[in-house]
């Protein structure tokens, strides 16, 4: 298995997955492509694949951080993409979000986390990011 820690090496890996998981052939198996990332060129190559190949929105979804590049998510969901954000939490949810800030410069807006109980605090924290909208 190859490792890819250049991000030259990880994008074109990245672009090969969408175009595997958004292939004729990944469609007639059933398949449901699930795309991680908070990238616009690689959202935009998932969307030129999905359309290439028949795939209307809905049949796919973008998955990204409760938070993070907001704008981007809130763009996908106005044209009509099913976009879930997910927020890490229990025990090992702050190892992860370190590892995450660290990834990436976008993901700066996760050093305002201040470790809480987020279960009892996690609605109140997803109602005053204004992300209620996305709920369905």
């Amino acid at each position: 298995m190859a490792t890819f820690t250049r991000q030259t090496e990880i994008k074109a890996n990245s672009r090969r997955l969408i175009e595997l998981m958004f292939s004729r052939d990944a469609r007639a198996a059933g398949f449901y492509p699930i795309i991680a990332t908070h990238d616009d060129r690689l959202q935009a190559h998932a969307f030129g694949h999905a359309a290439a190949n028949g795939w209307r929105p809905g049949e796919y979804e973008f998955e990204m951080l409760l938070g993070v590049r907001t704008d981007v998510a809130e763009n996908l969901a106005r044209r009509g993409e099913r976009v879930r954000l997910y927020l890490p939490f229990g025990r090992d949810w702050w190892p992860y979000a370190v590892r995450r800030i660290g990834a990436h410069r976008l993901n700066q807006p996760l050093a305002r986390v201040v470790r809480v109980d987020l279960n009892e605090r996690i609605l109140g924290l997803v109602l005053s990011l204004g992300w209620s909208k996305f709920a369905r």
